[in-house]
């Protein structure tokens, strides 16, 4: 504390972020202030006025270190990226942001493609989201797709490509236009993607004003089945539209936050901010976050922690944001934020706004209901996962509960592309951060036992290092002969963790010592416990072996070619169809292609 007491008498008076650290070097807390000198001094000199969690953590500081910044706002938003880094205890901190998915639409071909990622990369795409919801993106993007049929293929169509002479069966189906084989201009395509873009903004009107326009003009043209394509997709939309909930005659775009806090007998509170999305007067989706915090943390604390974080993220800016309580910070602060991420003219008027009574007031409590159900789901899923548990823990005689389980799975061609894969299920669920990918190094052969001991010795090796994130539970994709093997590793490395193998035919168990293998019933939920597990490990290994086949397929002979590098090689394979026809290509035709220099040199090398 010493240490701490003498920087607080060099502190400056400008803006700028504190950062409190423990005994360990760890960041308790990240705080933002307008004057350094008089914000960090009152934590110690008025700390019987503070809140018990803040008192604890003072307790626990050993070090403080600040960094100055030109404002307020620079202040504000830097509080904020370092909350992310470093997610410190005392802080109120967004819990699995990263999971959250975005639409993005990729421009970077002539035929735009529409995916979901989990970050944004670039400015060049077009992004929507966050989503929380991963069945209700799904929905969304298969009502969209029924609408506006966009391609979903990972092809890159150019314009200046030679097209495919077949389609997909997508086509065929009606499910694609086909913009493979030339049966759209990317101009007709672009358009469709445009329409997307509306849809994904909430901006319904302005697409059935488009589509009737198209379809009066496809009509007086006596293009009469382009017309009936556009009256289609207009009844469609139509349909959609009548179903969704209106909250305002006016043209209104509003975000409504509203907030539950459940009760908690621990130091943690988790809190549900719920998020009513309204476009044009109707509610067009609505979003549930979960934040963790110290207990009895000010709501005002959490309302400014997630429009920080969440209209950095959004792609979609309204013009109100309407709220049980202001945030911490003025309106003018996440405006200057804002610049880098919408038009000047859309934050001019972005606003905040604190109902009382009507209209406004009502959709917040309907929010928070939404918040309180959310929340109550979550905790009976908890519960669910615990008994299953619990029965796995029975049913295969174990010491404790197998709150980490870690399954095992080889994929492979006859020995070819060898991988191995890990998956993790904490308590019940899959923890994807722990995930680990394994390219199989000294095993030669289709011998899929050795290769699952070289995945384990690998892995279980690791275990004395980090003994908290050894698994309660091993399972191993296979029969008896892979869990043999496995417990050949484990008496190599001296360890003994519950380990069993399971067979995929019957989902039969292999257990240690049993010589006949443990049939569970079909309608166990341990069963499909470690069925779901063993899936996933498979689709794991699966993914991974198809993305190094697919890898090694795009490989070619001019990828040894120094100075011929991805463009490159696109221009000549574009140019002339293949490797083959590159070779019976005249040296002119290459060096008009890329230069006489890399045209000599691919001409010899090939």
């Amino acid at each position: 504390m010493k240490q701490v007491t003498k920087k607080l008498d060099t502190l400056p008076k400008k803006p700028g972020i504190y950062l409190f650290f423990d005994k360990n070097k760890k960041v308790l807390y990240v705080g933002k202030a307008k004057n350094l000198r008089k914000r960090v001094p009152s934590y110690f000199k008025n700390s019987s006025n503070l809140a018990v969690d803040k008192k604890i953590m003072l307790a626990q500081i050993r070090d403080l270190r600040t960094i100055i910044t030109d404002t307020e706002t620079e202040a504000l938003l830097l509080e904020s990226n370092l909350i992310k880094k470093y997610r410190p205890r005392y802080n109120v901190l967004m819990k699995d942001d990263k999971s959250y998915q975005f639409i993005k639409i990729d421009h970077g071909d002539d035929f735009p493609k529409i995916y979901t990622v989990r970050k944004i990369t670039d400015t060049k795409s077009h992004y929507f989201g966050p989503f929380t919801d991963a069945a209700a993106l799904k929905r969304t993007l298969k009502l969209m797709r029924s609408l506006f049929p966009y391609r979903d293929c990972n092809l890159e169509i150019n314009a200046s490509d030679r097209y495919r002479k077949r389609a997909c069966l997508k086509y065929y189906i009606k499910k694609c236009l086909g913009p493979c084989i030339g049966k759209i201009s990317p101009e007709e395509y672009n358009y469709l993607i445009k329409q997307c873009e509306l849809f994904l903004k909430g901006q319904i009107k302005a697409i059935i004003a488009n589509l009737k326009t198209n379809m009066e003009q496809a009509s007086l043209s006596q293009e009469y089945e382009k017309a009936s394509e556009f009256r289609d997709q207009l009844e469609a939309l139509q349909k959609i539209t009548s179903e969704q909930k209106i909250v305002s005659t006016k043209q209104v775009n509003e975000d409504y936050l509203s907030i539950y806090e459940p009760r908690s007998k621990t130091k943690v509170q988790e809190s549900i901010v719920s998020l009513i999305v309204v476009r044009e007067g109707k509610i067009i989706g609505q979003e549930n976050f979960v934040f963790s915090s110290p207990h009895k943390t000010p709501q005002q604390e959490i309302v400014s922690a997630f429009i920080l974080d969440h209209y950095q993220k959004t792609t979609s800016l309204p013009q109100k944001i309407i709220t049980p309580i202001l945030p911490t910070f003025p309106l003018t602060h996440l405006r200057r934020i804002l610049e880098k991420h919408f038009p000047k003219k859309e934050i001019q008027h972005l606003g905040f706004e604190v109902p009382k009574i009507g209209r406004k007031k009502k959709i917040i409590e309907l929010g928070r209901k939404n918040a309180k159900k959310f929340y109550q789901e979550l905790q009976d899923e908890a519960l669910d996962q615990q008994t299953i548990l619990e029965d796995l823990k029975d049913a295969l005689d174990l010491p404790s509960l197998p709150k980490r389980m870690e399954c095992y799975d080889i994929s492979n061609i006859q020995g070819k592309l060898a991988v191995g894969s890990m998956v993790v299920f904490t308590n019940g669920e899959s923890n994807k951060k722990e995930y680990r990918r394994f390219k199989i190094k000294t095993v030669t052969g289709a011998n899929d036992v050795a290769m699952m001991q070289e995945v384990l010795r690998r892995r279980l090796g690791k275990c004395d290092q980090n003994p908290a994130k050894c698994p309660d539970l091993i399972v191993l994709d296979g029969g008896k002969a892979q869990l043999n093997a496995g417990l050949k590793i484990q008496s190599e490395l001296d360890l003994d963790i519950p380990m069993i193998s399971l067979a995929k035919k019957f989902e039969e168990v292999y257990l240690k010592n049993k010589s006949q293998p443990l049939l569970m019933g079909q309608g166990s939920q341990a069963r499909r416990m470690l069925v779901k597990i063993r899936d996933e490990a498979h689709r794991f290994a699966l993914s991974y072996h198809h993305n190094l086949r697919k890898k090694s397929a795009h490989k070619s002979a001019l990828d040894d070619i120094e100075g011929v590098g991805p463009k490159t090689k696109k221009k000549l394979v574009q140019e002339f169809g293949s490797v083959t026809r590159i070779k019976k290509a005249s040296l002119k035709e290459i060096q008009n292609l890329v230069g006489k220099k890399l045209g000599q040199k691919v001409k010899e090398q090939l």
